[in-house]
């Protein structure tokens, strides 16, 4: 793609929660509410707030094996529309709950595998520019405080639940098979600054994602 790129969540994520979902990434977006329950977030449409006027294709991309995965496509267009659409992932991009969260997660059934888009990224552009779509949180870009949402898409291959009991993370989290909108809410941060999440099930209203573009041509 033309230069060595951090994947967004290394780039925007506090240390304890990159390190909590895998080096996944995490200006923001309203997204419309109301979604039914067990929606299939497949496909969708948000605006985003943080729109750079350039639009473009990008490739949906999870990072659970070697090379990136493919997983769906998504198209920005000239008003600042993110409409993405999803297939069904290849086996290589779905791992266990353990490998993906680490500690402190159970999976009911245990064998459930999952993924999830780590970004949406324009491979047709010039070596020298990055334009991709990112997630964010409630309170802006790399804004990590009490009460901050983010949201992912995550993708399970059955219907299942997700427990969370560790030191930093809690909650209860119903998967339906297909892809599903992964809710986190930080409830508090220590005093060694490390964030305590809460997962649940999330909606539309939870992807609060971000436009990046940036030109890395000599000026």
């Amino acid at each position: 793609m033309g230069h060595t790129r951090i994947s967004a969540f290394d780039r925007t994520l506090s240390p304890r929660f990159a390190v909590l979902l895998v080096g996944v990434s995490l200006l923001f977006a309203g997204c419309s509410t109301g979604d039914p329950p067990g929606r299939d977030y497949s496909s969708g449409t948000v605006q985003i707030q943080g729109f750079r006027v350039r639009t473009g294709e990008f490739a949906a991309l999870a990072y659970l094996s070697s090379d990136p995965d493919r997983v769906g496509s998504g198209v920005l267009t000239e008003d600042g529309q993110f409409s993405w659409n999803l297939i069904t992932p290849p086996e290589m991009a779905l791992v266990n709950a353990a490998h993906f969260f680490g500690e402190g997660v159970t999976a009911v059934p245990a064998d459930v595998q999952i993924t999830m888009v780590h970004e949406f990224y324009d491979e047709s552009t010039e070596d020298h520019i990055e334009h991709a779509v990112f997630y964010g949180t409630s309170s802006g870009l790399d804004v990590y405080e009490q009460g901050t949402r983010s949201g992912v898409l995550m993708y399970a291959d059955k219907n299942a639940t997700l427990g969370f009991a560790g030191d930093y993370e809690k909650g209860t989290v119903p998967l339906s098979k297909g892809w599903n909108v992964l809710a986190m809410e930080m409830v508090g941060i220590d005093v060694d600054g490390f964030g305590h999440v809460r997962y649940t099930a999330g909606t539309s209203a939870d992807l609060y994602f971000y436009h990046h573009y940036r030109d890395w041509a000599p000026q």
